[in-house]
This record gives C-alpha cells, sequence and structure tokens, in this order.
C-alpha cells in the first residue's frame, strides 16, 4: 500500500518553482565595468548576473541613476544592451586597497567593496556614496499570484497521471485490470 504515496510524493514541483527563491545575483567577481554616460547624466554599470536556474552567467547593464529605486527595492532594474558602452568612457576601478586618493589627478574612479556586490562612485562635485548591484527575484508578487492557478493545475495534473499509472500498473501485477475500468466479465 505504500506504493500508492508516491504520486502524491512528487507533487508540488509547479508550485514550488514558482514560488521558491529564484534570485539573480551578481556573480562573485562580477566584472564590474562603470562607463560615464555624459550625455544622460547618468553611469552606465555593466557587471555579469549569475542565474541560479539554468547555472548560467550573462552580461548585464543598466543606468545607474534611473534605477537606483529599484535595486533599493530589490525590484529587476530596466537593463539596456552592452552597444551602450561602445561610445561612452569606462572609469578606472580600483579595490580599497590600492584606491588612489580623492584629490589624485583622476576625477572619476570607482571604488569596488571586498565583497563585490558594492562599489562607491567618485566624481568631482559628487559626494561618494555606496551603491549596490541588483539582487532581485525575477517574478514579483503580483506575477507569482497571478501564475499561482496554473502552477497548481499543472501539480493536480501530474499528480493525478501519476496516481492513475500507479494503479492500473497495481491492476495489471494484481492481474485484476478490469477494476480500475469498472467492466466486469
Amino acid at each position: 500500500m505504500l506504493w500508492l504515496a508516491l504520486p502524491l510524493s512528487v507533487g508540488g514541483c509547479a508550485t514550488k518553482a514558482l514560488w521558491g527563491d529564484d534570485f539573480k545575483e551578481p556573480l562573485d567577481p562580477p566584472g564590474l565595468q562603470i562607463f560615464c554616460a555624459r550625455d544622460k547624466a547618468d553611469w552606465l554599470v555593466v557587471y555579469n548576473e549569475y542565474v541560479e536556474r539554468g547555472n548560467s552567467v550573462r552580461p548585464r547593464a543598466y543606468f545607474l541613476k534611473k534605477n537606483e529605486k529599484r535595486i533599493a527595492a530589490r525590484h529587476r532594474p530596466r537593463f539596456v544592451t552592452l552597444q551602450h558602452t561602445n561610445t561612452l568612457e569606462q572609469l578606472p576601478s580600483f579595490s580599497a586597497m590600492n584606491a588612489p586618493a580623492t584629490n589624485d589627478s583622476k576625477p572619476f574612479f570607482v571604488m569596488v567593496d571586498t565583497n563585490y556586490c558594492s562599489f562607491i562612485l567618485h566624481a568631482p562635485e559628487i559626494p561618494a556614496e555606496a551603491h549596490s548591484l541588483p539582487v532581485y527575484n525575477p517574478l514579483g508578487t503580483v506575477a507569482k499570484v497571478v501564475l499561482t492557478p496554473f502552477a497548481v493545475t499543472a501539480d493536480v495534473t501530474f499528480v493525478s497521471a501519476a496516481f492513475v499509472a500507479v494503479v492500473g500498473i497495481a491492476g495489471v501485477a494484481c492481474e485484476q485490470p478490469a477494476f480500475w475500468f469498472g467492466f466486469h466479465q
């Protein structure tokens, strides 16, 4: 009788995948590059993102000022193509160990934190401020709530099909396949 519980033990895969912690986060190290976009009065941030599902890496780019609030709220930034880097000036990057003095000849530079998840942008007449690279879940709560009925339907369908298969196999093994279909001889 224990084999009848088998279909129930594998259920919930779609719902679990939907509500699981599938966060997108910077690769360690992220390959961080910052570009000056003077025409937009913004900074283009380029980094490599690690994707848990699929265990893959993808290059990402976003404008810093335009996405500060989204990143602080752990939402997905509005990404742009990497082609934006073709016409922009890349800022020199340093770690905390080898950063130049702020009164050095380099007016613009980036100091990358040792954990690679944040950086400080140094620019003339702008106070130095720490910025975090994006860590976000690609589906928001509203999207998950909307998709949940479909995920539950998929789970119930799978469990039902597995149950029918197990009971059908059990009937064949007992040499009584007709009991499942209600046929009497």
